[in-house]
């Protein structure tokens, strides 16, 4: 069993924008969202760190990136 984060889906190219001193953008919002998450709410910090990273290189880049999860969330929640 085991959960697959990805900072792109199979049909996106993860752009790698990084965010001055730490690190990808995927990384780096997913952080941020687990911080602010209450505890057991990991999916909920990818959501949102999912939609952050969706709007951020779409403006920045004008290009699509969606991260994606693949495999069963019970094994983190």
């Amino acid at each position: 069993k085991g959960l697959f984060l990805s900072a792109a889906s199979e049909y996106d190219e993860a752009w790698g924008w990084e965010v001055p001193g730490r690190g990808g953008i995927f990384t780096t919002k997913l952080v941020e969202a687990l911080a602010q998450a209450p505890m057991g709410k990991f999916k909920d910090a990818f959501e949102e760190a999912s939609k952050q990273v969706f709007e951020e290189i779409n403006v920045l880049k004008q290009k699509t990136q969606r991260p994606t999860a693949i495999g069963p969330w019970e094994v983190v929640e």
